[in-house]
């Protein structure tokens, strides 16, 4: 197989992600057998960056620019036909189940248990049930979400949202003060790069041509959830790449690393069998898992 024609990029606004952006992008390039280009998009350049990762310098942003830098700025320093992106939660897991047929799509992420109906000013969601019902055949207007956090994009998509033009909409957030803090949150983040892409404006791009994939090649190239792979009948040991959520990340070359906000979410989490799954998952893959709520090393 040939990756020339994939660059590997990570961005980050922040400091904190720099170094597991770094590994994302060490284990991706191996997986593919250190054929693609590589690039790091970082406030700081780590000091053992490999040569074969190009840094690319950029001021400390948050996550709302993030999407900006994703949407705009992209497209400005990939000059190959298609581009991975990964994070620190999202990268390739086994090179060994890449597909021909993914370089047919201009937009391949993880498939989001979630439907949306997009109208200016209002934003319809039908969640995990509703998806349950309707994946297969979604209600006329609504459409299937992928992430991109992990994501395969063309250098196509990468150009559009520019030559068409296309706003990026933030609504009012809500506000906060909690422990003398305030701050700012959206209940519907339409302003995130993957749901304007996949959601807001998948019928505009899909007539400029721009081809997503659909739920079964998505899976295949990466998954969220376990339990989706189950759903849609993609075996596990046929999954390309992960994107966690940031409930699991990589903390080293060969160590992933289960965070708090999976803790966040359910006190008694290491009983799940998904989460259990996951781990099994990693470890067969030579990861070394941690988990840095209760000091624990699962060999």
């Amino acid at each position: 197989m040939n990756f020339s024609d994939i660059t590997l990029v990570s961005i980050t606004g922040s400091e904190d992600y720099t170094l597991g952006s770094m590994y994302a992008l060490q284990r991706s390039y191996m997986e593919l057998g250190e054929q693609p280009q590589a690039i790091l998009v970082s406030p700081n350049r780590p000091d053992n960056l490999p040569d074969y990762i190009q840094h690319i310098y950029c001021k400390p942003f948050s996550y709302l620019e993030y999407n900006l830098y994703i949407l705009y700025a992209l497209k400005d320093i990939i000059k190959t036909e298609f581009c991975i992106s990964v994070q620190d939660d999202g990268w390739i897991i086994n090179g060994k189940n890449w597909q021909d047929k993914f370089f047919q799509y201009d937009f391949i992420g993880a498939v989001v248990p979630a439907l949306v109906n997009y109208e200016p000013h209002q934003i319809t969601t039908g969640h995990w049930e509703y998806w349950c019902d309707n994946h297969k055949n979604p209600p006329a207007g609504f459409q299937q979400l992928l992430n991109g956090g992990f994501s395969l994009r063309s250098k196509r998509l990468l150009e559009l949202p520019s030559q068409l033009n296309i706003p990026l909409t933030i609504h009012s957030p809500l506000t906060a003060i909690e422990n003398n803090t305030l701050s700012i949150h959206w209940d519907l983040n339409i302003h995130n790069e993957d749901v304007f892409l996949t959601g807001v404006n998948r019928v505009r791009l899909e007539q400029a041509g721009i081809k997503f994939a659909d739920i079964y090649t998505a899976t295949a190239f990466s998954i969220e959830s376990i339990l989706l792979s189950s759903i849609l009948n993609v075996p596990l040991e046929r999954i390309f790449g992960v994107h966690l959520f940031g409930l699991f990340k990589l903390t080293g070359l060969n160590e992933v690393t289960i965070t708090s906000k999976l803790k966040s979410r359910s006190t008694d989490y290491l009983q799940s069998p998904t989460i259990e799954m996951i781990i099994q998952l990693f470890k067969q893959y030579g990861y070394l898992v941690r988990d840095e709520n209760q000091g624990n090393i699962f060999i």
